[in-house]
């Protein structure tokens, strides 16, 4: 009704548009095949579309980040566990066990999807099939899920490489039961991309890093490269692009990255002050000086931007504006030594070498 099913562009939507939309709907989306019908005269019109309903729903569509979920089929399931043998109904209590302690596909043999192989094999036939597969593939993204759950609402994640690794081999298992023709499926592979650059740099720091992870960053690069090709509406995948052209002073293609993340996510203070950063590296010092100008006003209290401030403003040639802050950092706390090096930095670069 929101113009979706519109699929010659003439502002109407016919029973026969409303039709063919459903049915490619629930193609995509159904688990089990279903038939749907719609019934009057199909050359008629059966609603006029809103071009502003519409177009809002479109870019709210672009953001939408989809999950898989499990199914539920309590009122059906032990009529179809009944019809097993006894050998059947053993393994199918086994694959629930697994699934519930998360033996996903670990330890060898002696894991849900095992049995979930042996049972199609066995009962290819038994509807519970179904349920099974997509409850062990909502299961297969658990632990992505829970490693990225709180980048989604701009919040820290507190994981590692290693977890990273596991991550990525469940969310390929997973693309293996689903198949590619899955609706899913791009998805799926854009966060196995993820996960795939993720193991080999998540959490790198400044303190950690030196040339020789340059080679390590570019394949992760490759990695996130093709997954936002993907995902385009992943912020993380784009944050984590921003990071990792930044280490390898590809300061431009950082701006970028960095440009489309706060698209995405436009109250992050974390990209803003990076692309302040980035601004300052690329010498687009008014760029800078207004990402940092910003922070501060809203943050007072971070000495962090106000240092980064400071900076900008000497290379502006702002003088009495940078030791200004500076003055206002050392008088805030006079037992950090940031202000007085900044302070004696900023001399030097005024060649007053006496002051500094």
């Amino acid at each position: 009704m929101k113009g979706l099913a519109d699929k010659n562009n003439d502002g109407k939507i016919s029973f026969s548009e409303l039709q063919r939309y459903i049915t490619d709907q629930v193609a995509t989306y159904s688990e089990e095949k279903q038939i749907p019908v719609v019934t009057g005269d199909l050359s008629k019109t059966f609603v006029t579309v809103d071009e502003t309903v519409l177009a809002a729903l479109k870019k709210q569509k672009e953001k939408d980040y989809p999950l898989l979920a499990q199914a539920n089929i309590k009122g059906s399931e032990q009529k179809y566990i009944d019809s097993l043998n006894p050998e059947g109904q053993k393994l199918y209590a086994e694959f629930e066990e697994n699934l519930q302690t998360q033996r996903l596909i670990w330890p060898k043999d002696t894991n849900a999807m095992h049995d979930y192989r042996l049972f199609t094999q066995a009962f290819p036939d038994n509807p519970l099939i179904t349920t099974m597969r997509r409850n062990l593939a909502a299961s297969l993204n658990d632990k992505f899920n829970t490693i990225v759950a709180p980048l989604l609402k701009g919040q820290t994640s507190y994981s590692n490489r290693d977890e990273c690794y596991y991550a990525a081999a469940e969310l390929d298992s997973c693309l293996s039961l689903l198949g590619n023709k899955h609706y899913m499926y791009p998805n799926i592979k854009a966060r196995k991309l993820y996960m795939n650059a993720m193991s080999l740099i998540w959490g790198l720091s400044e303190n950690e890093y030196n040339v020789s992870w340059n080679p390590t960053i570019y394949k992760a690069i490759n990695y996130l490269t093709e997954s936002e090709q993907l995902e385009p509406n992943a912020a993380y995948t784009v944050s984590a692009l921003g990071i990792s052209y930044s280490y390898l002073y590809e300061y431009e293609k950082a701006d970028s990255a960095f440009q489309k993340y706060l698209a995405l996510r436009p109250n992050d203070i974390s990209a803003k002050y990076s692309l302040g950063i980035i601004y300052n590296n690329l010498k687009q010092y008014d760029k800078a000086a207004a990402i940092f100008e910003k922070l501060v006003t809203d943050y007072p209290g971070n000495a962090n931007f106000l240092e980064y401030l400071a900076n900008v403003y000497g290379y502006l040639g702002k003088n009495d504006k940078a030791l200004s802050i500076i003055g206002k950092m050392i008088a805030r706390d006079s037992t950090r030594a940031n202000g007085y090096f900044d302070k004696g930095v900023f001399y030097s670069r005024l060649s007053q070498f006496d002051s500094a």
